[in-house]
């Protein structure tokens, strides 16, 4: 494939790849200095160069990607200088440990798909954002969490697609501890229930003043004793499809 960027000119760039083999996207698109904005998907393994380096690009969007040690440069974000929001849509973890570790991010959203296994139950995920303002996890639970807790998190996102896994969640939940503004699924009400006794080992979110819930109920247990632990609520917002009978 054949790709030039113009260094002096391009600034935002969507490249979304259809291709039946696995491809090696060439080093003039990663080192192209003047790109604020980057969204690339790829329906097949996609290989990184060695050297890769944005020094001012703000919004990094990876869709459908296949993470794997074979392929993958850690450099996309150690080298993303002034990177402020990063979204991973409908990807793939093939890797034993996965790390986010961006100084400057402020937005961070991993959304995996419904119907495919993500590879996260197999995944240590590692996330350091100490600037992080926005956090939204729609994906399995991963095997393991290593991250300190968001002192700077307006708002979270939560919604498990699986989740009996009651160590790994809780380390999750005390990253969010400091939020403001928290929306859970009923699936992840659901995994908080089979991992504690939630009236006595259900961590306090103290800062929380807004708390909403995203779909359906199948049972009230997990939201009651979830508002146990927002002393300082203002403010319960049930979606639409929540309150449907």
């Amino acid at each position: 494939m054949d790709l030039y960027c113009n260094k002096g000119d391009v600034k935002e760039l969507r490249l979304y790849l259809n291709q039946t083999q696995p491809l090696f996207i060439p080093v003039s698109l990663f080192t192209c200095e003047s790109l604020t904005s980057l969204e690339l998907g790829a329906e097949n393994n996609v290989t990184l160069p060695k050297y890769i380096s944005f020094p001012r690009l703000k919004r990094l969007k990876l869709q459908k990607f296949e993470f794997s040690d074979e392929c993958w440069n850690d450099e996309l974000f150690s080298n993303s200088t002034v990177l402020e929001e990063l979204i991973l849509d409908f990807c793939i973890f093939r890797m034993r440990n996965f790390c986010i570790s961006i100084p400057t991010l402020k937005l961070l959203r991993i959304r995996c798909s419904e119907h495919v296994i993500d590879g996260l139950q197999d995944c240590a995920l590692r996330i350091n954002a100490p600037s992080l303002l926005t956090f939204a996890y729609w994906a399995d639970v991963a095997k393991e969490y290593a991250m300190p807790s968001f002192l700077t998190l307006v708002e979270a996102d939560v919604r498990f697609k699986l989740g009996k896994k009651g160590a790994q969640i809780s380390l999750l939940l005390r990253a969010l501890a400091h939020v403001k503004r928290l929306t859970f699924s009923d699936s992840t009400l659901q995994a908080i229930c089979s991992a504690y006794d939630l009236s006595n080992n259900l961590l306090s979110f103290h800062n929380v003043k807004v708390l909403n819930v995203s779909d359906v109920l199948t049972t009230d247990q997990g939201l009651i004793a979830l508002l146990k632990a927002v002393p300082n609520l203002e403010l319960l917002v049930f979606n639409e499809a929540s309150v449907q009978n």
